[in-house]
């Protein structure tokens, strides 16, 4: 639980203000779904260019793919982190490519819903060193 600094020095208890964590997704939401993930890959061919960015994606996916059907027969996987980040300039087709991913970690049975937030940096950076920014709820 977060402290604050009383006026005499000693720290005193504060009620967490962020909101409670969302309940687990359940299991049976968090299946394969091939012709989702099938879908999100025909439509990551339909965009123009990006044939690096497509070889990357398709790979990463083929993987995942493998992964989670290793873990639906009770298989060892190979523990992959799905965090990203994309970056460039303007108009270069992140914010598409990451709604892409959400619906194909949804397709994989990797998140319960294919929801993606964005941020800018002004969401991920707060005024000065040290301080803690509040997200907005």
């Amino acid at each position: 639980m977060p402290a604050r600094v009383a006026a005499g020095g000693s720290r005193e208890p504060r009620a967490a203000t962020a909101a409670p964590p969302l309940p687990p997704p359940d299991p049976a939401s968090l299946r394969f779904d091939e012709e989702g993930f099938h879908a999100v890959l025909a439509e990551l061919d339909g965009l123009v260019g990006l044939a690096s960015v497509k070889a990357e994606v398709k790979r990463l996916a083929e993987l995942l793919r493998i992964a989670s059907i290793r873990r639906a027969a009770g298989l060892k996987t190979v523990q992959v982190s799905l965090h990203l980040v994309f970056e460039g300039g303007a108009g270069t087709g992140k914010t598409t490519v990451a709604r892409l991913f959400g619906r194909l970690y949804k397709s994989l049975g990797l998140l319960a819903s294919d929801h993606v937030v964005e941020v800018t940096r002004e969401d991920l950076v707060s005024g000065y060193v040290g301080q803690t920014l509040e997200r907005p709820r």
